[in-house]
């Protein structure tokens, strides 16, 4: 199981994930995902708050005209005694921006839907239907 990922997209929204490497997770080396199946349900979630929150950022950037060349995304749980009590998201924007570019940027990240979504909880109720 990872405990982190770190989430990378440019401005035409093309987006890559990477892990720790799972040979040594004592390493502080990240290695591409090459298949959705090689991230753990956990994994999954930090994936989507990072990847929502990229794209929203860079909707943003493109839409305000800011030269936002790419932004990367480096997730992790934090960890309260053996359980996950949260997330901790770092940004790191890549273009020509001013202090106020990223002041602006901060507040769209925070409006970002899925981490609304994990402050608020949500219900999932779940059914099946056969297929054909």
């Amino acid at each position: 199981m990872h405990d982190s990922i770190v989430v990378l997209q440019d401005s035409d929204f093309e987006t890559f994930f990477w892990t720790p490497d799972a040979q040594d997770p004592e390493s502080k080396r990240f290695q591409p995902v090459e298949q959705i199946i090689g991230l753990t349900p956990s994994d999954l979630l930090l994936a989507s708050l990072g990847a929502s929150t990229a794209r929203e950022l860079n909707v943003f950037a493109r839409d305000r005209g800011l030269s936002l060349r790419q932004v990367e995304l480096r997730l992790r749980y934090r960890d309260n005694g053996g359980r996950r009590s949260g997330i901790d998201e770092e940004i790191v924007l890549y273009g020509e921006l001013s202090p106020a570019d990223y002041d602006q940027l901060l507040a769209i990240a925070n409006q970002c839907s899925i981490q609304r979504m994990l402050h608020e909880g949500m219900d999932v109720v779940a059914s099946v239907a056969a297929g054909i």
